[in-house]
């Protein structure tokens, strides 16, 4: 006699549609644990291993949260959403000596986001402004500059200006400079490719 093959269905839940139309997919009105800031708000469409969920919120107002108690990926369809935080800085390491064209700026960090399989970390970073040689830049690096404006320069010669509101690439390995003048804050992804 033949055993069964046991199969696993697989699902695509629609969870909106872009021109307004209703869904059939099936919500819940659950949280996301008992911390969760949605709670009173969050329909939930899916839930499987390692507290993964997919669902919505639809939320008007103002909320605020000390810890933000999970990670989720939010896409606002209608509407605004402004998030302010309060990084949690703690003192990191400046440029190396040899690098540096001036005095070492004092360097903050808040590491927010790890991924050692890929070698991501995520988070915000402050500093006094510094001026550093081209060299060749340490790691991927996606930046979003909040505060400041920085001179990057290439090994070519030219310069690259960014100010508070702009966002930079620059791969691993690319020879760039910095100069600043005064504290400047960003956001950061970077990833550190081995060779």
């Amino acid at each position: 006699m033949d055993t069964p093959i046991k199969t696993r269905k697989t699902v695509a839940l629609v969870l909106n549609r872009g021109d307004g139309q209703p869904v059939t997919t099936a919500f819940r009105r659950t949280a996301l644990g008992r911390d969760d800031p949605l709670a009173r708000h969050r329909e939930v469409a899916w839930e499987g291993r390692g507290d993964m969920a997919a669902g919505r919120a639809t939320f008007i107002g103002e909320l605020e949260v000390d810890r933000y108690p999970h990670t989720e990926t939010i896409v606002v369809l209608d509407g605004e959403l402004q998030l302010r935080a309060e990084a949690d800085f703690e003192p990191s390491s400046p440029p190396p000596a040899q690098t540096l064209l001036g005095p070492a700026p004092r360097c903050r960090s808040d590491n927010v986001f790890t991924d050692d399989k890929t070698r991501c970390r995520a988070g915000t970073w402050d500093s006094t402004g510094y001026h550093r040689i081209v060299r060749p830049h340490p790691v991927n690096e996606f930046m979003h500059l909040l505060a400041g404006s920085v001179r990057f320069e290439c090994a070519d010669g030219t310069a690259v200006t960014a100010n508070a509101g702009d966002s930079v690439y620059v791969p691993q390995g690319e020879p760039v400079g910095w100069e600043s003048t005064q504290r400047v804050a960003k956001y950061y992804v970077v990833q550190t490719v081995q060779d």
